[in-house]
């Protein structure tokens, strides 16, 4: 049986452990996958890096939300949006899981859908039409 991820964090840093057969990547735990799942999954910590670093993260102090400040560019907006995804689908991400093989390049640059349940849709669109 494996073992179930769990998160953890507190205001200034998010930790993520997984099963044994993983790596560390600047504090997170990545499943070991082919490139371009583990090249998503680090787009999905860096949404939740950028999220934090500019004091708008969940897991932001309610008295900080003031000092938040919002990406300057278009590819940083993109970036974060990973952050605000299904929390289902960014823990088959992080885990290397994801049943769907699709380029970092394409998730960024296509506009994700607000409704979770539609998301699974969209990445397996984004798969079946830019495969890696």
């Amino acid at each position: 049986m494996r073992p179930k991820p769990s998160v953890s964090g507190n205001p200034q840093s998010v930790s993520l452990v997984l099963t044994a057969d993983s790596c560390t990547l600047k504090g997170a735990t990545i499943a070991q996958k082919p490139a371009a799942k583990l090249a998503l999954a680090k787009l999905v910590k860096r949404g939740h890096a950028e999220l934090l670093r500019r004091k708008a993260s969940p897991f932001t102090q309610s008295g900080e939300y003031r000092e938040a400040t919002a990406p300057i560019t278009q590819h940083e907006r993109n970036i974060c949006r990973l952050a605000f995804m299904d929390p289902h689908l960014q823990r088959q991400i992080l885990q290397g899981e994801a049943p769907y093989r699709v380029k970092p390049a394409t998730v960024i640059k296509r506009p994700i859908p607000l409704a979770w349940a539609d998301q699974r849709q969209w990445l397996e669109n984004l798969a079946a039409t830019d495969p890696c």
